[in-house]
């Protein structure tokens, strides 16, 4: 689990939602809690990991606390989702091995674990934010084999879209290029949640 030189740049379309989110949660008055920066939390492992029973797992994103509730969020970004051949739904998937990690860790906890993706806007369609439960995750998915960016296949667990629920009330940003959605409950002082070194991104209506 070493991480690329590219994890942790903020030009990047993942990183960005990584930080809109957060910033989404801070603005609602969520306590953030930033895994995703620990890197080298665990000895001999670049990327961010947690640990249980003397297993090491995936670290999700974040963890956000607010009046005595706490809840654990997983960031992705994807330009699409991929069709299942046999049902003719449109699906989003992670590794497999990534998946076992959140499902342990929300279900051993007791703690709500929400998966929070983003797709990218199309000529044709707007960007969106869309939301599940690690829990509908397991229930609405299943184990398939996909093809990761580098071209190699691996085991992955997939849930259909509309498993999801989307985000309403949102406002755009832009990343570099390209637009985002940026949920927020208002325009006003939204830039003040942004964390340092993403002053790029830019509020439009």
């Amino acid at each position: 689990w070493q991480m690329s030189a590219e994890f942790l740049n903020e030009d990047l379309a993942w990183r960005k939602c990584e930080v809109a989110w957060s910033a989404w949660l801070q603005a609602r008055q969520w306590t953030v809690f930033p895994y995703t920066e620990a890197q080298g939390n665990i000895p001999g492992i670049a990327a961010p990991m947690a640990q249980q029973g003397g297993r090491v797992l995936r670290s999700p994103d974040f963890i956000a606390l607010k009046n005595g509730r706490t809840e654990i969020w997983e960031v992705k970004f994807r330009t699409r989702s991929d069709v299942n051949q046999l049902t003719g739904l449109r699906e989003h998937w992670i590794s497999h091995a990534t998946f076992r990690d959140y499902y342990r860790i929300g279900t051993a906890t007791g703690t709500p674990f929400f998966i929070i993706l983003y797709e990218r806007a199309t000529a044709a369609t707007a960007g969106r934010w869309l939301k599940i439960d690690i829990q509908r995750v397991f229930g609405a998915g299943r184990v398939a084999n996909k093809f990761g960016q580098d071209g190699e296949e691996i085991e992955a667990w997939t849930w259909p879209v509309n498993a999801m629920e989307v985000v309403e009330g949102t406002l755009q940003i832009k990343l570099g290029t390209r637009a985002c959605q940026y949920p927020t409950p208002d325009k006003v002082g939204v830039t003040d949640f942004l964390t340092p070194g993403c002053e790029n991104l830019i509020l439009a209506d």
